[in-house]
């Protein structure tokens, strides 16, 4: 996390980078130029996420700085320092996204407030990477959500949204929503996944996504979030109750059994399951595990292309997901007895063989 002061007094500008606790703060690294001019080069090369300036410098002002740097796109959390006497002007520069303003001379209470101030800037920095973090497809968080919305866990779905806003501390309105809208993404991905229709679910999220947008209240929305899962989750009992986990894996190995990295572990994260439930079920219902199965979906596919075209052995291993030939080879014999070569010959020489009689009839 990077701060940048940018103040023309020297003294303070060293003051403030000797004195704050930066580490407590959250600041990794301290930046600081003498003018606006300065800093909005340094804006430009080194990227702060925070810039505390002085409000009255020589030359470009910080109300012009704050102007400039917003217009340029700028996105850090901006403080500014002023006097006593500027006090009217700082709360002009809330008109360009300034976050807020400190008043110099900083007494003792003041340096403890511009230090929460700074912390909790920090924090709500920090805040959304904590939000993509949780919601990976790896995480334990989606895991459980997926097992809790596949399994149609009503009270385990409720708990959820408050769960999340307590485990990342999340206090603003905005914060808030722009978590449940990413869960609501993560959502989509998993019930989409068990079948659910595209336009079902357009037509869910464009529900969801306008009532969010509207709710002005923390707990509110946390309410709402409840009865969104909750109903969420009833959809899916749904279709498990006309397509199985099974299905899902048949069908998902049918649009990508050409891909050689094709895992069990990246069929249960198609699911949002964890990879030892997918193949328990499966072997349940099938008979067979997974892997057994994808082979055998592969060497089928290969049958055609071996009986139907001239393309090369190797070229037909690769098209149907097989890391190497030696390995086709080795699968291909598991299953039949006989190599791909031979198969084909064989193949060849009954075709030819009922292209004779036809002929003779």
């Amino acid at each position: 996390m990077k701060l940048l002061i940018v103040d023309d007094d020297a003294v303070f500008r060293q003051a403030l980078c000797a004195y704050l606790p930066w580490d407590y703060i959250g600041v990794d690294s301290v930046l600081v130029a003498q003018n606006a001019v300065t800093a909005i080069e340094m804006v430009k090369a080194q990227d702060p996420e925070i810039i505390l300036a002085d409000i009255k410098m020589p030359g470009m002002d910080g109300l012009e700085l704050c102007r400039e740097l917003r217009e340029r796109g700028c996105q850090a959390r901006v403080f500014i320092i002023s006097g006593y006497g500027e006090f009217e002007y700082a709360r002009r520069s809330m008109e360009f996204g300034v976050l807020d303003y400190v008043l110099k001379p900083l007494d003792n209470d003041d340096i403890d407030m511009l230090i929460i101030k700074l912390r909790q800037a920090v924090n709500d920095i920090r805040k959304p990477a904590e939000i993509y973090s949780i919601l990976h497809p790896d995480s334990d968080f989606v895991q459980q959500l997926a097992n809790a919305l596949s399994h149609n866990e009503s009270n385990r779905l409720r708990r959820i949204p408050l769960e999340i806003v307590n485990k990342l501390n999340l206090r603003t309105l905005d914060l808030v929503r722009e978590c449940f809208l990413r869960i609501l993404d993560v959502v989509g991905k998993i019930i989409c996944a068990r079948g659910i229709s595209d336009n079902d679910w357009k037509s869910f999220h464009r529900d969801i996504m306008r009532n969010l947008h509207s709710i002005n209240s923390v707990s509110l929305i946390v309410m709402y979030m409840e009865r969104a899962l909750i109903d969420a989750g009833k959809a899916v009992a749904r279709i498990n109750n006309s397509m199985s986990i099974s299905w899902h894996v048949r069908e998902y190995i049918d649009r990508n059994y050409s891909k050689a990295d094709l895992t069990i572990s990246s069929i249960a994260n198609s699911l949002y399951l964890s990879p030892s439930y997918v193949g328990q079920v499966f072997y349940r219902e099938e008979g067979q595990k997974i892997l057994d199965y994808l082979r055998q979906y592969r060497i089928t596919q290969s049958w055609e292309l071996l009986r139907n075209t001239d393309v090369s052995i190797q070229d037909i291993a690769e098209k149907v997901g097989f890391s190497s030939v030696q390995y086709f080879h080795r699968i291909f014999r598991q299953f039949t007895g006989i190599s791909p070569m031979r198969y084909r010959q064989a193949w060849q020489t009954d075709e030819k063989s009922r292209d004779s009689s036809g002929k003779h009839g």
